[in-house]
């Protein structure tokens, strides 16, 4: 069965009663996938509430997509958003709509994380038509928002940690179930999902890469700043899809940090071995002992003495006592 959803803003100006949003929307006989760990992107603006994300189930696709979690202004002041929920009953697994109303209601104890515990809510709060948001639970820029303070309820509900449990009862499910401040919510009188939450969901479903079956049990998108805003900068990845189902430059990116640490620390030892293979002392040494000026000095002194020389030994051979005595014994014997 397909989704029902209020199709005008007039309607769902409307406050219309709990049981026509309470009804089950789906039932399939395949659970879905653990809920996704992803950071939450930062608040864009005041009024805006955080709406978490969730798997829904395709009727023609026969497979479950991941609808990211986005931040949605409230259709009126004083609202808050109850989360839907998938919930096990009968050998099926039905899904739940969420609503909007003046208090949260059951959500099947579904930790969604963000303020979403598994009861009410602890990511802020209205005060005089103006929302302030749980900085202990919320992503808040304070140059963007003012209204903050800072309360922990207890628990640490930020999906980011680890994958949670996506639906109630059954085997592996939650065991929650509502009590009777919960019950009367549910009576009360609420508001359905608004056009943006409603064209958000329609965008994952076009989004071939948000399929659990695409990203074996993972999706590609797990939030965004706004609704629909798939390709928006601050578009969130889910950790247990980051590696697996992002470009290939952010693949790269995603398998390489933290290594360039650990590349730095490989790289200093290489320096170190090179440093200690190629010394530069050892080759200023061996480069002065080949070129060594004074030798050749020397040699070139060596040489005008040499050739100096000769010229001494040419007069001393003219005036050779060998010679003269020479000359002079043939001379006598002439004589």
């Amino acid at each position: 069965m397909n989704y029902r959803f209020a199709p005008s803003a007039l309607a769902l100006a409307l406050l219309v009663p709990c049981a026509a949003w309470s009804q089950v929307s789906v039932s399939v006989n395949i659970g879905p996938p653990p809920l996704l760990a992803y950071v939450q992107p930062a608040v864009p603006g005041d009024g805006y509430i955080w709406t978490p994300g969730y798997w829904a189930w395709s009727p023609h696709g026969r497979a479950y997509y991941w609808v990211p979690g986005t931040w949605v202004l409230a259709p009126e002041p004083g609202y808050l958003w109850t989360p839907g929920y998938w919930a096990f009953s009968g050998g099926r697994y039905l899904w739940n709509m969420g609503y909007w109303g003046t208090s949260v209601g059951f959500y099947g104890g579904i930790n969604y994380g963000y303020g979403y515990g598994g009861r009410g809510y602890d990511g802020g709060r209205w005060n005089g038509g103006v929302f302030s948001y749980n900085r202990a639970y919320n992503n808040v820029n304070p140059r963007v928002v003012q209204n903050v303070y800072s309360t922990r309820a207890g628990g640490n509900y930020r999906p980011a940690n680890a994958p949670h449990v996506s639906f109630n009862g059954g085997r592996g499910g939650v065991s929650a179930r509502p009590d009777a401040t919960q019950l009367q919510v549910q009576r009360a009188a609420h508001a359905a999902p608004t056009p943006v939450q409603v064209e958000h969901e329609r965008a994952a479903l076009a989004v071939p890469t948000q399929r659990a079956t695409a990203g074996r049990g993972a999706a590609h998108v797990a939030a965004t700043p706004r609704p629909s805003g798939f390709s928006d900068a601050g578009v969130v990845h889910s950790r247990n899809a980051a590696a697996d189902r992002a470009p290939a430059g952010e693949q790269q990116r995603a398998a390489n940090m933290p290594p360039p640490v650990q590349r730095q620390a490989q790289q200093v030892p290489h320096a170190e071995r090179q440093a200690q293979q190629m010394p530069q002392a050892p080759r200023v040494e061996r480069q002065a002992q080949q070129v060594q000026p004074p030798p050749r000095v020397e040699r070139q002194a060596q040489a005008r003495r040499e050739g100096a020389q000769p010229h001494a030994p040419q007069a001393d051979r003219g005036q050779s006592p060998g010679r003269g005595e020479g000359h002079g014994k043939d001379k006598r014997q002439e004589r």
